[in-house]
């Protein structure tokens, strides 16, 4: 945490934020979802889009307490092994902007 001389809390990089990079939703308690760790302890809100490999949407949420379970949008439907693809836009959450940091983008593999 930095703390500046008028003693606003200033948000942490993308460092200090783990990101999953494989899920396996498979009932065994480990890897069960998509999470983002960190994020919510940097003061950072974040809007998360996951896509499969045709750019369809797979699953969109503004609270990053809810984790993508590897299901179309967490209802029934089960997406298939592979590659997917996030975004993860945020911004501080007393309303600064990121500061020309751009949107976090990456790879996650779901594997059944």
């Amino acid at each position: 945490m930095v703390v500046d001389a008028k003693c606003r809390v200033l948000p942490c990089g993308e460092k200090d934020i783990s990101i999953s990079t494989a899920i396996t939703p498979n009932g065994d308690g480990f890897n069960e979802s998509f999470d983002i760790q960190g994020i919510d302890l940097c003061g950072f809100v974040a809007e998360i889009k996951i896509f499969n490999r045709w750019g369809e949407r797979v699953f969109e949420s503004e609270d990053i307490t809810v984790s993508w379970n590897g299901k179309v949008n967490n209802t029934g439907i089960e997406c298939p092994s592979g590659t997917y693809f996030y975004i993860i836009n945020y911004t501080f959450e007393f309303g600064v902007e990121n500061e020309g940091k751009g949107p976090i983008e990456g790879t996650v593999d779901l594997i059944r």
